[in-house]
């Protein structure tokens, strides 16, 4: 009796669970469990926005007034996890059906859809101020916050394609921005009440205020790389 209780408590360390593990499995399992359903209400205003971009606007704003970052660390930033995964796990690449480096597969892709974004950011600012004093008012105030980030969603959503093929993916990604530009124009139309040439100039306008920072950066670039040239000519 002795020799036997004396293998089972010998045994019984062995049984035993690490607090540290146990905690570190609680916060992996909460961390995934988080990220599903940050998926799933990305994909679910994807599709309200599909089914009726107007109304999906408005249900989502009325009860969400963050920050642009706010949105996007919410929306987009959960499928946009899509692009660095589809084209990593693209079969037709791996298959040898054309050759595409890993700038192209992955980095591309993000930098043009994050680009896009913040440009959407920009024009959201822009339409803002441009709106009259006497529009400003709390019951409209909802009406005029980030409506096209929101309107980009199917852009960030795009990268799925790329497992299909890299070419594919792109010809979807343009097709994307071509819907997302186009409800950015109407819906700010709609809520702004303005007509689609008046935000076509609000389009126009911010393009203007990020082409004039990129200029600014290409200069400086430019004035260095020829300080640089000329202080290893003398």
């Amino acid at each position: 009796m002795e020799a036997e209780a004396q293998r089972y408590a010998k045994a019984e360390p062995a049984t035993t669970t690490q607090p540290g593990a146990h905690n570190a499995g609680g916060v992996l399992r909460d961390t995934f469990a988080a990220a599903g359903d940050g998926f799933r209400e990305s994909l679910r205003w994807l599709a309200e926005l599909f089914r009726h971009p107007e109304q999906a606007a408005r249900e989502y704003l009325r009860g969400n007034q963050g920050s642009a970052l706010e949105m996007f660390l919410r929306l987009h930033l959960p499928v946009l996890v899509l692009y660095p995964v589809a084209g990593l796990l693209c079969p037709a690449v791996h298959l040898g059906l054309g050759r595409f480096s890993f700038t192209l597969q992955v980095v591309a892709p993000l930098v043009l859809v994050v680009g896009a974004l913040a440009f959407a950011v920009l024009f959201d600012q822009v339409a803002r101020f441009a709106r009259h004093p006497e529009m400003e008012t709390p019951e409209n105030a909802l009406r005029i916050k980030n409506l096209a980030l929101f309107s980009h969603l199917p852009l960030s959503a795009a990268g799925i394609f790329f497992i299909l093929h890299p070419l594919i993916g792109f010809l979807m990604v343009l097709i994307a921005l071509a819907y997302s530009v186009w409800t950015a124009i109407d819906l700010t139309s709609i809520f702004f009440e303005v007509s689609r040439a008046r935000v076509l100039v609000y389009l126009i306008n911010a393009a203007l205020l990020g082409v004039v920072p990129l200029a600014a950066l290409t200069f400086l670039v430019n004035i260095l790389r020829s300080l640089v040239f000329v202080k290893r000519l003398f």
